[in-house]
């Protein structure tokens, strides 16, 4: 979902290739389709153009803000969605060879260059090799240096892997050492953080040994200043039509009870995990996989089909809708999963079509007993108006049943491409762009790569039972938070009242984290000089 803050991201870069900066380079998570999504998002918000079909030949490929030529304005770009046509993987991500055959070169009387990168050691080190081929001077200790070339650096999941997570100054993890080391290359670098999670990064030092240095490719690069914010952290504040974790869990302030907020009631509580869902699936119990489905998912499933429909009453016939299961993160429970589901989705596909009455009587007694209640209490909750959220005859929805359900697919989103091992072998690459014109239906069934991978379109069902206690890892598990226009009413969030209560506990936690940054900006303050601090769990 391209919402304000991919749209905040691009509009940074246009402003400080407006100020005057010629490398700018987006790192954009860990896994190759975050990465296309970027891509894409930078293509149409900032470069102009389609990177792929520019490196197809076809350099008249205008979309975004290249249908507003302005003359001058060329952004020259290392990196694309796609390398080579009908590619199914990420081929498009920096590469060194084709970068010394196109031989951009940053500098001042030069067009700016974009590389949207994964954050992967290899690809980290390979930019930091070719960039280095422009240095021919060095910095006051001795070490290679680019002198100006203004450069802005953003870190698009900054408390990911960046965290040095080790207990010595002088020592350090591979992609915190690599990022210090392509920030300190240049004499001009500004380093952008993004996350929606930065309970780690309040703790990284901010003293760092200046004498630190390691080996790149051979060559010897001083380590830099550790990712510190230490000239600003800026809490972005949502629009009322947001729906973040306080919306969803509820927020019980400290000291303002006006600040309270009281949930929406979309939790639906499960009880039913086990055993088909242990609660802790590990490496003692990873092969004992699932025969059935519990209850709980079936509802969900049916929820689902109700949402899939209901939009379509609402006439958002051509959006996306997502539902989400995680469970697991071993790729043979994720596999197994999905084959249930898809089993038991083509068992409601056929009796909907045969208008099953035992069925279609299931359907509209979860529709009236709970969708409207639900939708109701929604519609009175809500801090702005909605139009398209409403009340619907149960008959209006019947009429659009088998149309919904028509379009439902289920995808297993996990790293092993080996289909011939699998019991489900629609592993695609979900790419929403292909389905812009008509809209996809899909049930993703995942793990970790659900979790910091792509972003979950028109989302709205959302199954989950996973057993971090960690903040940031929870928190990001959670692909349910975004905007909802037209049918904030029909999500749902399936899960245990125990995973709940955590997130009830880690959002409070969050929002007077948040309220310290706040006081930190009215005091015109830097975090260096600001005592920031996690509430403990």
């Amino acid at each position: 979902q391209k919402n304000n803050l991919s749209i905040l991201k691009q509009n940074l870069i246009n402003k400080a290739i407006d100020t005057g900066y010629k490398l700018i380079i987006v790192i954009a998570g860990s896994l190759g389709s975050l990465r296309i999504q970027t891509q894409l998002r930078v293509d149409s918000g900032v470069i102009g153009r389609n990177s792929a079909e520019y490196a197809f030949g076809n350099r008249d490929t205008k979309i975004g803000v290249g249908k507003y030529p302005i003359k001058g304005a060329e952004i020259l770009s290392y990196t694309t969605s796609r390398l080579k046509p009908n590619s199914s993987g990420d081929d498009g991500d920096f590469n060194s060879s084709l970068a010394q055959k196109l031989n951009y070169r940053p500098g001042k009387n030069n067009p700016p260059i974009i590389l949207v990168i994964k954050k992967d050691y290899n690809i980290l080190e390979n930019v930091i090799n070719h960039m280095a081929t422009y240095s021919s001077e060095e910095n006051e200790y001795g070490f290679p240096e680019i002198k100006n070339v203004p450069t802005l650096i953003i870190d698009d999941e900054a408390d990911y892997a960046s965290v040095n997570t080790t207990k010595s100054l002088d020592e350090f993890k591979r992609i915190n050492r690599l990022i210090r080391i392509l920030t300190n290359l240049f004499s001009q670098t500004t380093f952008i953080g993004y996350t929606a999670t930065p309970y780690a990064n309040l703790f990284i030092p901010q003293v760092f040994n200046e004498e630190n240095y390691a080996f790149v490719k051979g060559v010897k690069y001083q380590i830099g200043p550790d990712l510190f914010p230490r000239h600003f952290i800026i809490n972005l504040h949502p629009s009322n039509r947001y729906v973040g974790a306080s919306r969803l869990f509820g927020y019980k302030s400290p000291t303002n009870e006006e600040d309270c907020i009281e949930p929406l009631p979309l939790f639906r509580e499960v009880n039913d995990f086990e055993p088909s869902f242990p609660k802790v699936i590990n490496k003692n119990n990873k092969d004992e996989l699932p025969d059935s489905i519990p209850a709980s998912l079936d509802e969900a499933i049916l929820s689902f089909i109700l949402v899939c429909t209901i939009r379509r009453v609402r006439k958002q016939t051509t959006a996306h809708n997502s539902m989400l299961i995680n469970v697991a993160s071993f790729i043979k429970w994720i596999d197994k999963i999905a084959y249930l589901v898809n089993e038991r989705l083509n068992d409601l596909k056929l009796s909907i079509e045969s208008d099953d009455d035992y069925l279609l009587g299931k359907l509209k007694y979860l529709y009236e007993n709970d969708f409207v209640y639900r939708t109701e209490q929604v519609i009175n909750n809500l801090e702005y108006k909605d139009s398209k959220i409403q009340v619907h005859k149960w008959d209006n929805i019947r009429l659009e049943l088998k149309n919904a359900v028509r379009k439902i697919t289920v995808r297993a989103i996990h790293s092993c491409k080996k289909i011939n091992t699998l019991y489900y072998q629609n592993v695609e690459e979900l790419d929403y762009n292909k389905y812009k014109n008509e809209g996809i239906s899909v049930i993703a069934v995942g793990g970790n790569r659900l979790s910091r991978g792509i972003t979950l379109e028109g989302l709205s069902i959302s199954y989950f039972q996973r057993t971090t206690k960690m903040y940031d890892s929870l928190m990001q598990m959670g692909r349910w938070f975004g905007y909802r226009p037209g049918y904030l009413d029909l999500c749902r969030l399936y899960t245990s009242s125990e995973i709940y209560s955590w997130f009830e506990y880690i959002n409070d936690a969050t929002e007077e984290m948040r309220n310290d940054f706040d006081e930190m900006m009215l005091a015109n303050k830097r975090p260096i000089d600001f005592q920031l601090k996690v509430k403990d769990g």
